[in-house]
């Protein structure tokens, strides 16, 4: 059947009519947009899936045909996968997406951006709520089915893994910000609710992949290392002690940038709460924190014989059992009721993000988890942070500058890679 029209595209009539066709792409995409744009369950999205479910099949027929345009018809499938109301409509958005990333699998992670921005607006018209989209695996399984079956093991999956974590972590930084989505015009909701459940979906979509090596975990552990060593760790030595930092903190608690250029907001506050939270996800199903020493040792050693074998290994069984998500729709919670008071965001990080991680680059040295230091002036009376757990995280908070200048430097080029 395929020879033959293949043949039959060839003659110049069937051709001509063919590409007349092809015009309609754009109308079949905005089928799919339609209905994810509408709330769940009710009769108008029922009818909607339907339509986008008939939109799908004939984006199927222009593939077969030749005259379907990869690069505007990925990032709506992706969207589609991520966003649909119905399974059956995000299944069959998912077996297109898949026939093409096959023949293109670098469209995969180049379009990771655009769909999530396309979603997240979506899904705030929709109503959704916080916490539910990440443990909803079904929006995940299409993208994970990809990068199991079309990526190659190492480079491939390396490159979405690196454009991945750097949605989250260009969140996080602010070298990015998020970009803004034609469905999110004219609503009444506020700004940050399409903003959020973007980092609820580049989080849900993280904790769903079917990661199977130490080396794709550790890959994830090294961009999140840099990232809460050079945006949170300053943070959170201001908020402890330090009192030469007291006008940067100062700086921070009234909304403006630090001297250092790090500005506390609602979202690079989630975004960096989830990838610290996801850090620990991760290395919970993995068998503990221990697994992030080694794993991050093993970046430092790298181009030694022990660096080079360290991470030929498989993720036990366990892992790919782990249970969903939970923590994100709490996280999310509770940073959208402090969006108004930097004070209150600062006082998250300290409570979510303990000063002796191990995530933090260097705090694995001799001396430095050991050494206490004691705090010189007591924080605003508006951050409210429990007394024992802040007893927890007074480790010295005065980290090496050269690995900090180690972490930001790992921190541009893996910004520069992705951005290439």
């Amino acid at each position: 059947w395929g020879a033959v029209v293949a043949r039959a595209v060839q003659l110049p009539a069937i051709s001509e009519a063919v590409q007349r066709l092809a015009v309609l792409q754009p109308e079949l995409l905005d089928l799919l947009h339609q209905a994810c744009r509408l709330a769940p369950l009710s009769s108008a999205s029922v009818s909607a899936a339907a339509s986008a479910v008939h939109a799908v099949e004939a984006l199927q027929c222009f593939s077969h045909l030749g005259v379907l345009h990869p690069n505007s018809a990925v990032p709506a499938l992706l969207s589609t996968c991520l966003a649909a109301p119905a399974q059956h409509l995000a299944h069959a958005a998912g077996k297109l997406l898949l026939q093409l990333v096959e023949a293109s699998p670098q469209l995969l992670a180049s379009s990771l951006g655009n769909a999530m921005a396309e979603a997240s607006g979506q899904l705030c018209l929709a109503g959704a709520s916080f916490g539910a989209v990440a443990l909803e695996p079904r929006r995940f399984a299409a993208i994970g089915k990809a990068y199991t079956e079309v990526l190659d093991v190492k480079k491939g999956r390396g490159r979405f893994l690196e454009s991945l974590v750097a949605e989250l972590v260009n969140v996080a930084t602010g070298a990015k910000p998020a970009p803004s989505s034609p469905d999110s015009a004219g609503k009444s909701a506020q700004p940050l609710q399409p903003q959020l459940l973007r980092c609820e979906l580049i989080a849900g979509l993280i904790s769903n992949l079917p990661l199977r090596s130490e080396a794709e975990l550790g890959q994830i552990l090294r961009e999140v290392s840099s990232c809460l060593t050079l945006k949170v760790l300053p943070l959170l030595q201001d908020a402890i002690s330090a009192e030469e930092f007291e006008q940067d903190l100062q700086a921070v608690l009234n909304g403006a940038e630090r001297s250092d250029g790090i500005q506390l907001s609602p979202i690079s506050c989630t975004a960096s709460l989830l990838l610290h939270g996801l850090s620990e996800y991760f290395c919970a199903a993995a068998g503990g924190i221990a697994i992030a020493e080694r794993l991050l040792s093993a970046d430092a050693g790298k181009g030694t014989s022990e660096g080079e074998h360290a991470e030929d290994r498989s993720l036990p069984v366990s892992f790919s059992r782990r249970q969903a998500p939970t923590f994100v729709g709490h996280i999310l919670r509770e940073t959208q009721e402090a969006a108004s008071s930097p004070a209150a965001l600062l006082g998250l990080l300290m409570k979510y993000v303990p000063l002796d991680s191990s995530l933090f680059r260097g705090s694995s040295l001799a001396g430095v988890a050991a050494r206490k230091c004691r705090s010189k002036r007591k924080l605003s009376a508006d951050i409210h942070v429990e007394p024992a757990k802040r007893s927890r995280r007074t480790a010295n908070t005065k980290a090496s500058s050269e690995h900090v200048r180690q972490a930001e430097a790992a921190m541009s080029m893996s910004l520069a890679s992705a951005g290439a």
